[in-house]
């Protein structure tokens, strides 16, 4: 064998000795199936007394805009691994924004105020990998539907074939609260 195919073999053989090291080939597949579905996030309400009318586009957790108001009584939103459920405000007007997701009515995981398109308060932020996601959010009389493609969760993906885990959430069960 010449040196330059064992220049090239040799870091393959090194990364499948850690990647089989770390996790049996089973649990290998299925942390690999669960970061790719940790990279669609959703937001949905749905309850005979919300009330709304409105929608927001978010290209990460530090940057969205939307117009609307929104009244909702029960509320599940999803950042990879990690959910909350809670009530909550939607209002938005351009420059100005608050999205609130509040357990038992008091300020929760999820409240946000943007201020000039950028969110600048939040008062307990999901974890850094998850905030790097984009889409959108619709608010159409008792229904709250938001599907986000997660970016950060779609790198934890990428690099988990080489055995990394980027966002530390493989050991984590779905729906995790944060």
């Amino acid at each position: 064998m010449n040196c330059r195919r064992l220049r090239v073999l040799a870091p393959l053989l090194a990364l499948s000795l850690t990647v089989s090291a770390c996790s049996t080939p089973s649990n290998y597949l299925e942390e690999r199936t669960h970061d790719f579905a940790d990279s669609v996030d959703v937001k949905w309400a749905c309850d005979i007394f919300s009330f709304g009318l409105g929608f927001k586009v978010e290209a990460t957790n530090y940057l969205n805009a939307g117009i609307g108001y929104g009244n909702y009584k029960e509320v599940y939103e999803q950042f990879g691994r990690y959910s909350t459920t809670g009530s909550g405000e939607f209002m938005h007007l351009g420059i100005y924004g608050l999205d609130g997701n509040s357990k038992h009515n008091l300020p929760g995981p999820a409240t946000e105020h943007n201020i000039a398109f950028i969110n600048c308060c939040q008062e307990k932020r999901p974890p850094v990998i998850d905030r790097f996601r984009v889409g959108g959010e619709v608010l159409l009389l008792g229904i709250d539907a938001g599907l986000y493609l997660n970016l950060g969760e779609m790198l934890d993906f990428v690099t988990g074939f080489a055995g990394f885990d980027m966002a530390e959430d493989d050991e984590l069960a779905r729906d995790t609260e944060w």
